[in-house]
């Protein structure tokens, strides 16, 4: 018998504006990402 599909949670970051997988090792790649390090800078000047 076939699995059922499930769809897999995201989350959203305020900062960079975009979505990735809500998990630790996305959520850990994500924030060590020069898009996200950048954004934080952006934010911090503004």
């Amino acid at each position: 018998m076939t699995e059922v599909w499930k769809s897999q949670a995201k989350k959203f970051c305020s900062v960079c504006k975009c979505w990735f997988a809500d998990n630790r090792a996305s959520i850990d790649f994500h924030e060590k990402g020069e898009r996200h390090k950048a954004a934080i800078a952006r934010s911090l000047r503004e």
